[in-house]
């Protein structure tokens, strides 16, 4: 009775099949319609719980094969979703995962490069550079299935993608403000990957910035920095995060060092660590500014299930957390925030004069 519930509503909410292409407001808009009737994955018996996940699989997967991506691929998302956020962490890698990644239902979600990408982990991690790119620019690489290709532009435009290119926004931002009160900063991005912001910053293709680092471990985005970005100073370093803890190279004096993207992959003891090494880089007056997201991002379900993506969650509470060895005397402010989607939350620490 409660899968044939369950099939009822999925049916009801099922839009009726059109080939007309949705502008990216239209999708949004579509995408809050569903989030808010989305199937509820509510606190249940474990049987409960996992007839509606079986629902929810074989559903998509029907729907893919009649080529209905454009419903699909956000309601699996979103069901994903309540599941993550009601079941226990043993119920979620004990059945939940092993339901999903035996599901004939992997085999079409594959096809799409963005989440083939992630699982496969061709640079050794989930979120490369090449995976930032897919999700700013929503452009697939050649070749692939046109089901793979349809699935990608809402996977890579979902809203954890959205909140990424967010993220990215508001580091342009401030790369921009910095340069405007303090004359020739000196900017450090750590863990850079492609430093797409770059692109968007005034203060950097303008000459304004004195000397901007770009620091990330993989030599193949650096390369792709030196080539697009040399031109307006940008001076690459090859070197990882672990290198700066253990003092291997050093920054002082910097007006902006920030790592939008490092701070998911890194344990509390390390991301402690690297907060206070970042702070002792920056000059009074100078911003320490990191990223992370959320235990509740949107995308999580379906990043942990089909793509073998796994971050390091952690709310502004626990931002706040790795600033305990900072000395309260040199700090004249610390902010905390969070995206206009809510899924990455950020943390500012501006040092005392």
């Amino acid at each position: 009775m409660l899968e044939q519930c369950i099939i009822t509503e999925l049916e009801r909410q099922r839009p009726p099949a059109s080939s007309t292409r949705l502008t990216r407001a239209e999708e949004e808009q579509a995408h809050d319609r569903r989030h808010s009737r989305a199937p509820q994955f509510l606190e249940g018996t474990v049987s409960h719980i996992v007839a509606q996940l079986a629902v929810l699989l074989d559903n998509t997967e029907v729907q893919l094969l009649k080529d209905e991506v454009s419903y699909a691929i956000p309601a699996l998302a979103d069901g994903l979703w309540h599941a993550r956020m009601c079941v226990s962490d043993s119920v979620w890698e004990n059945i939940a995962l092993p339901m999903c990644r035996q599901h004939t239902l992997c085999a079409l979600l594959h096809q799409d490069p963005h989440t083939f990408r992630a699982l496969t982990k061709p640079r050794g991690y989930a979120g490369d550079a090449v995976m930032m790119d897919y999700m700013y620019y929503l452009e697939p690489p050649v070749g692939g299935t046109p089901l793979g290709r349809a699935i990608f532009r809402h996977t890579a435009g979902a809203p954890n993608g959205r909140s990424a290119i967010s993220r990215r926004d508001h580091i342009t931002t401030v790369i921009d403000e910095v340069a405007s009160s303090v004359p020739d900063p000196y900017i450090l991005a750590i863990a850079c990957g492609h430093l797409r912001e770059a692109v968007q910053s005034h203060a950097l293709q303008t000459g304004q910035i004195r000397e901007f680092v770009a620091l990330d471990q993989d030599a193949n985005s650096l390369a792709l920095i030196d080539q697009e970005y040399g031109q307006w100073g940008v001076r690459t370093v090859h070197a990882s995060a672990m290198d700066l803890l253990r003092r291997k190279l050093t920054f002082v004096n910097r007006d902006l060092v920030y790592a939008y993207g490092l701070f998911d992959y890194l344990s509390d003891s390390l991301a402690i660590r690297l907060v206070n090494t970042m702070f002792t880089m920056v000059r009074p007056g100078g911003k320490v500014l990191i990223a992370n997201y959320v235990p509740t991002s949107h995308g999580r379900g379906y990043m942990e299930a089909f793509m073998d993506w796994r971050l390091v969650y952690r709310d502004e509470a626990a931002l706040r957390e790795l600033t305990q060895q900072l000395a309260p005397s040199h700090i004249a402010d610390i902010r905390t925030f969070l995206d206009p989607f809510g899924n990455v939350a950020f943390l500012e620490i501006t040092r005392s004069q």
